[in-house]
């Protein structure tokens, strides 16, 4: 998306507009990166939800989001959905729940890391069904839908 943005805003602002993955630590090179930068408006960041989530997950995260960024514009809306392997015998949220109160600790759900949107989502939906549901991080949601589809 980046660079679509990026194409259609060089001709727009007369200068060439050149974007810059900093990938690893679940976003916090990126986003401190972009934090320290001077606020010339030469720096842009695209955030997403772990721009303000990691900070509270991690107290080194070194950049406080409220304070070190102002909001431009909403690019994108990207919903959750809860899916399950075919293995497993629920075709609705009651199903799953009456699974998962029926044998405690023994589902277990995939997420893309530990403190990632999904993760966060599936740790609220435990909590508020009472349900004991065990959590497996992996690398990426890719990997985590990887893992989905081959069953594990």
């Amino acid at each position: 998306m980046a660079r679509l943005l990026a194409f259609k805003m060089s001709p727009a602002l007369g200068e060439q507009v050149l974007p810059e993955q900093r990938l690893g630590a679940g976003g916090n090179i990126a986003h401190r990166a972009a934090a320290e930068a001077a606020p010339d408006g030469y720096t842009l960041l695209m955030g997403a939800p772990p721009l303000v989530i990691n900070p509270h997950l991690n107290p080194t995260a070194g950049y406080d989001a409220l304070r070190a960024f102002a909001p431009v514009a909403p690019l994108t809306s990207i919903p959750n959905v809860l899916v399950v392997h075919p293995k497993v015998k629920a075709a609705s949220l009651a199903q799953l729940l009456k699974l998962a109160r029926e044998a405690p600790g023994k589902l277990t759900y995939g997420s893309g890391g530990v403190g990632s949107v999904n993760h966060l989502a599936a740790e609220l939906l435990k909590s508020r069904a009472k349900i004991d549901i065990l959590h497996v991080p992996y690398k990426s949601a890719t990997t985590a839908l990887t893992g989905l589809i081959a069953g594990e």
